[in-house]
């Protein structure tokens, strides 16, 4: 298995098991939080190799990490695939995606092979 983990950010429990379990039967490490704040605390002592990040969590919404993570040094070129059950946050995201080629966006329910692919693309098992 790769040293950095995927960081898996999602709230919905069923979702992030079945995520969870793609992602390690593919042979990924991955680390699992349900909040932003989780996430943050995360990533303020991991270097991932990638983000998969809930569009919308109980503690606010993952665009407005995204945007954090764009503005510092060490996360600026960070792979990130976002999803979202909200057009309003899918859309604000695609516009986003439109100037960053490190973000890559999908609403839910994405089907499990394009999550595979977008992952095996940016991520060396």
């Amino acid at each position: 298995m790769q040293s950095s983990p995927i960081l898996v950010i999602e709230d919905n429990a069923d979702f992030a098991a079945i995520l969870e379990t793609v992602l390690r039967l593919w042979g990924y490490n991955i680390q699992h939080y349900d909040t932003l704040a989780g996430g943050r605390k995360a990533l303020s002592r991991l270097r991932p190799a990638m983000l998969i990040l809930d569009g919308q969590l109980p503690d606010g919404e993952g665009i407005d990490l995204y945007r954090e993570l764009r503005k510092m040094a060490a996360t600026c070129t960070l792979p990130i695939l976002l999803l979202s059950v909200s057009d309003d946050v899918y859309q604000a995201a695609r516009a986003a995606s439109d100037a960053d080629p490190h973000l890559h966006v999908g609403l839910k329910p994405m089907p499990l092979d394009e999550i595979q692919a977008i992952v095996q693309r940016l991520v060396a098992v």
